[in-house]
């Protein structure tokens, strides 16, 4: 994440080309879900694993999705029903943090 997240809480704005502010929990919880690379990280885990309330996630969530950060995945149980959402850092935010 160097290049998508500065040292000041800066995030590159993927859809925009601007930049986005994020709070220390927004860039916990962006920090974790890019850690979880190798499989996508529920909201449950992503609240547990940074210490706050559903909401906040719930929040940060759509920042990120607004911004182009972030892909959410539907899961599918195998008796068709659905699971929990799993997200993901989104392709473009992964090749950027990659390049640098």
């Amino acid at each position: 994440m160097e290049r998508n997240v500065g040292l000041a809480g800066e995030a590159s704005d993927l859809k925009g080309g601007g930049r986005v502010r994020l709070t220390d929990t927004q860039l916990k919880i962006l920090g974790t879900i890019a850690a979880s690379r190798r499989h996508p990280i529920t909201h449950e885990e992503l609240a547990e694993s940074v210490g706050c309330c559903a909401k906040t996630v719930d929040r940060a969530i759509a920042r990120f999705r607004n911004a182009g950060l972030v892909e959410v995945r539907n899961a599918r149980r195998a008796d068709g029903g659905r699971d929990a959402d799993a997200y993901v850092l989104s392709e473009c935010a992964g090749r950027e943090s990659r390049a640098g």
